[in-house]
């Protein structure tokens, strides 16, 4: 522990006693049902939780305040990161209903607590210098970075690592020196250093340019009266960069690292913010292992805005570097990192933080109302797999009622699909018809030849008689009578042949209609997989506390790798007392 951590905790523990703490894994901090394995331990708590709820859902009242108050009654301390003021008095409402009022430390604009933050990095005396650089280094960027989405900007493309990487070396230059020459690091003095260096090789024999800042530091280093001692290797790579690279550097590119700079840390050289972080220190994170509860007081939806983002943001990214950095052979208090509107106050080291949060036994708790609203703050290509992958890292996930279909959506596959059964009844009736119309036609062409041949014969035998009288009328009288017989026979005989020929065609056509009514009924149980629970459950089935549901909030619990004793599942639905 270094002097200045020392003497911050000294000043606020001269006549109060720590709280007691149960630091136990399997500690119960929450009960879930009358069940007695029904309950969210201390150990639960250190794997993470999550809160969803849309605005007036209950995610604040509900779940949200339970866990607050079971966090307190446990004795931990931490950090509370605060959204909007309302926040700030609930916290204080809290704590007085747990009894630790006497541990709250309201960290806010008044300039009662201050944290220099470099100052505080810098004096760690069990790590090498050029470490502790490159940590303030990435302080200072990873706070830029989120006052970045905080402001509505997008993060960092691709195409802007080149500027990135350059400032992030003008800083560890800057830095490098300053803390040789001078034995200290306050952001001002960087900034001055820079603004002051060369910017062009003629200025080196200005007897003006020697007057400034930076030509007085540089001739504190060539001397060996300094704070911290450079070796003549550390010492030139360092007068080459500002004494040569720097000032033949393209004027444009110059003049856009500085610009920069200056832009990303205006908040903080001036007003109130540069004397709350830029001047002395009586708070320090290591106070919160003592059992001390920090709100960090600077409303984002008040009067702070995107600066209390930055305030917020410089405390927790120092308290998160010194949980990594206890003991963990020691006995250790747990501790939490709590914040209502949790999107707002994320950066690239919170990912890296909560994958060791169970071996420093911290509890993460972030409340928000759905996942685009991660999404817009994360920024880059790829913000839903990387939300979802920091999500994945929060063990306890409560969902409250909401009417983010993205939300509800991915939800409902967290949970997943089970074995239903459902009954089934159909009823059917219609009409049937049908009519069939057609033809069928063909031709049948043929031919029969055929002979026949006959032979008659016969006889044929008769008589025949025959009279006559004639008279003559004349002058004289005279009269003739003939009589006779005749007989014969006739014999013949005849033949012949005959042929014949035989063919035709048919045509025909046939039809018909049908006409009929059916129908019918069938009930029985069928066998499903589906989910669990439907995604429009979450906006109907949920009760968001007040009047109307007599002060109760209910939740989807989903506590992945164990199963609740009330229903066997690895979900439940939860009531919460307002």
């Amino acid at each position: 522990m270094n002097s200045t951590t020392a003497s911050a905790q000294s000043t606020l523990q001269t006549s109060t006693n720590l709280p007691p703490c149960a630091t136990a894994d399997d500690t119960p901090l929450l009960r879930f049902s009358p069940m007695p394995g029904d309950v969210w331990t201390s150990g639960d708590a250190n794997e993470g939780c999550i809160v969803f709820g849309r605005s007036g859902g209950g995610k604040s009242s509900g779940a949200g305040a339970a866990i607050a108050r079971a966090l307190l009654r446990q004795g931990r301390g931490g950090i509370v990161l605060i959204g909007s003021s309302d926040e700030t008095d609930n916290w204080l409402r809290y704590a007085q209903e747990t009894g630790r009022s006497n541990d709250i430390i309201r960290f806010d604009g008044s300039g009662r607590y201050r944290f220099n933050f470099l100052e505080y990095e810098m004096q760690r005396s069990n790590v090498p210098t050029d470490v502790l650089i490159s940590n303030v280094v990435a302080m200072l960027q990873s706070v830029i970075e989120t006052v970045t989405r905080a402001t509505g900007l997008s993060a960092k493309a691709s195409g802007d690592a080149f500027w990135e990487k350059s400032t992030r070396l003008l800083l560890t230059q800057a830095i490098d020196l300053l803390y040789a020459a001078t034995g200290r690091v306050r952001l001002p003095e960087v900034l001055e250093f820079i603004n002051t260096a060369p910017k062009n090789p003629d200025q080196l024999n200005d007897p003006n340019w020697q007057k400034y800042f930076f030509a007085k530091t540089v001739e504190k280093l060539k001397t060996s009266q300094i704070p911290y001692p450079l070796d003549r290797e550390e010492r030139q790579r360092l007068l080459n960069y500002w004494l040569v690279s720097f000032p033949q550097m393209d004027d444009r590119t110059r003049s856009n690292m500085i610009t920069t700079l200056e832009t990303d840390f205006n908040m903080l050289q001036r007003g109130q913010m540069r004397k709350l972080f830029c001047t002395a220190t009586n708070l320090v994170p290591e106070m919160t292992f003592d059992g001390k509860v920090v709100l960090l007081d600077f409303p984002v939806a008040g009067d702070w805005n995107e600066t209390g983002v930055m305030a917020q943001m410089i405390f927790k990214y120092a308290w998160m570097r010194s949980v990594n950095r206890r003991d963990k052979n020691a006995p250790m208090r747990p501790v939490m990192n709590f914040s209502d509107e949790g999107q707002i106050f994320l950066s690239s080291f919170d990912a890296v933080f909560q994958g060791l949060c169970r071996k420093n036994k911290c509890a993460t708790v972030l409340l928000t109302q759905n996942l685009p609203t991660f999404y817009s703050r994360i920024g880059g290509d790829d913000p839903e797999n990387t939300v979802k992958s920091m999500l994945g890292n929060l063990k306890t996930k409560i969902f409250h009622n909401n009417d983010c279909t993205t939300t509800n959506d991915w939800a409902t596959q967290i949970i997943g699909k089970e074995t239903v059964w459902r009954a089934s009844f159909d009823q059917n009736t219609g009409w049937n018809e049908s009519i069939n119309e057609g033809w069928n036609e063909g031709q049948n062409d043929g031919w029969s030849d055929g002979a026949n041949y006959s032979k008659q014969m016969g006889v044929n035998s008769g008589s025949s008689r025959s009279a006559g009288y004639s008279v003559s009328e004349g002058s004289q009288d005279s009269s003739n009578f003939s009589y006779g017989t005749s007989m014969g026979d006739n014999m013949g005989h005849s033949s012949g042949t005959s042929t014949s020929i035989s063919g035709g065609t048919s045509r025909g056509s046939s039809g018909g209609s049908s006409y009929g009514e059916s129908g019918g009924r069938s009930a029985g149980l069928r066998e499903e997989r589906d989910y669990a629970v439907e995604p429009h459950e979450f906006s109907t089935q949920l009760k968001m506390g007040g009047k109307a549901n007599k002060g109760i909030v209910t939740g989807v619990v989903v506590l992945p790798g164990r199963y609740f004793e009330r229903n066997g599942k690895h979900w439940m639905q939860v009531a919460f007392k307002q």
